[in-house]
């Protein structure tokens, strides 16, 4: 004979029962459930009957908020800041639930589970198991408050956690020789030397960086979210490292700023081209002492 249940209303967000013709049917908790007590009506071809369910779900005590990375740094969306390592537009958060029985539970995903972020710095989105907060392109906050609230039934827990925010608020324009080895601190530029007469002078190729520089004082080399632009020479190459040719006498500027550029945040470096060959200075280090030098005839 075919059996079935009627769950009531009040019931229905705590507690299922398995479907018809099941013998004897099933109770089971669902997810979300709050402490409820009421009554489950069963019919049968031989008449009705109804048994008593009362559900209750220890109280939550406590709540605390973690980061899937913890090592991972937050910048705000679409920033330079995020060519440096380890930095994030976002983050995946854990909020942790404490029950009176000693019980824990991962809840970040439940529809009673409200998150905010203090500054208005950052949006929240369901991504997969985790919370995901990302960070406001235009937050300038270096340390903001993240919150989460859970109520069930007539109680509410709450926690919040500081998080760090990094953003660049420098950019500077370094110049090098060509090997990279060394810097290039003059503001002339002039011909290379060339033992050969008849070679028509050149002159010096130079390779041109950026450093970014963060608000916490991190800085590191970027090659990109970056525009550059040159008067009096051409630059080429891509990355970290570009290439700088000059090929007649006068004024040379490099530019760079960032891209995108909301805090208008650029350098540039003038250099003077000069037509007159480059003066060297020669030295040579043995690196000897006296002692171990000997003349002979």
């Amino acid at each position: 004979s075919g059996l079935s249940a009627t769950v009531p209303e009040a019931l229905r967000s705590s507690i299922a029962v398995s479907a018809a013709s099941t013998t004897p049917p099933v109770v089971s908790v669902v997810a979300g459930a709050d402490s409820v007590c009421g009554w489950v009506e069963a019919q049968t071809c031989l008449g009705n009957a109804s048994a008593t369910v009362n559900l209750t779900l220890p109280a939550p005590v406590s709540l605390s908020i973690t980061k899937q990375h913890s090592h991972h740094l937050l910048v705000p969306l679409n920033n330079v800041a995020l060519e440096l390592p380890h930095r994030f537009a976002s983050a995946n958060l854990k909020a942790t639930v404490l029950f009176e029985d000693g019980s824990k539970r991962d809840m970040q995903v439940d529809a009673r589970m409200s998150f905010d972020v203090s500054d208005g710095c950052g949006t929240f989105g369901v991504s997969g198991l985790w919370m995901r907060l990302t960070i406001d392109s235009t937050c300038r906050t270096s340390s903001i408050s993240v919150s989460a609230r859970l109520t069930l039934g007539g109680t509410t827990v709450a926690g919040s956690r500081d998080v760090s925010v990094e953003w660049v608020t420098a950019l500077e324009v370094e110049l090098y020789y060509q090997d990279e080895a060394y810097s290039y601190t003059s503001m002339e530029l002039r011909y290379r030397y060339d033992c050969a007469p008849m070679v028509e002078p050149t002159f010096h190729t130079l390779k041109v960086k950026t450093l970014a520089t963060l608000n916490t004082g991190a800085t590191a080399y970027i090659g990109s979210r970056l525009v550059y632009s040159v008067i009096g020479g051409s630059l080429s190459g891509s990355g970290i490292t570009r290439r700088l040719s000059v090929s007649s006498r006068g004024t040379v500027e490099i530019m760079v700023e960032a891209s995108p550029n909301p805090d208008s945040i650029s350098d540039s470096v003038t250099l003077e081209a000069l037509a007159e060959p480059d003066a060297y200075t020669f030295e040579w280090v043995l690196g000897l002492n006296s002692s171990t030098v000997q003349t002979r005839y």
